[in-house]
């Protein structure tokens, strides 16, 4: 299982690796173009907007809070 997470998230990126995960982060806005190229991977965001894009995409997605990384992780 691959994550793909959002510039915002690499606090939480470092803990799923430490878990022995594979994750990349997104250091740009994820737009159509980044969608279709990591489509293989489950998407870790934390914006409404990019979640409608994926979902109109049909990837696979998960939204979590923006406030706490215990937060964020509780949701995983």
């Amino acid at each position: 299982m691959e994550f793909f997470l959002e510039a915002g998230l690499k606090g939480l990126s470092k803990w799923l690796r430490f878990f022995g995960y594979k994750t990349q982060i997104c250091e740009s806005k994820i737009d159509k173009k980044i969608v279709l190229k990591y489509k293989d991977k489950i998407f870790l965001i934390t914006s409404p907007f990019t979640a409608k894009l994926l979902e109109k995409a049909g990837i696979k997605y998960l939204l979590l809070p923006r406030e706490s990384l215990k937060a964020q992780l509780t949701i995983l």
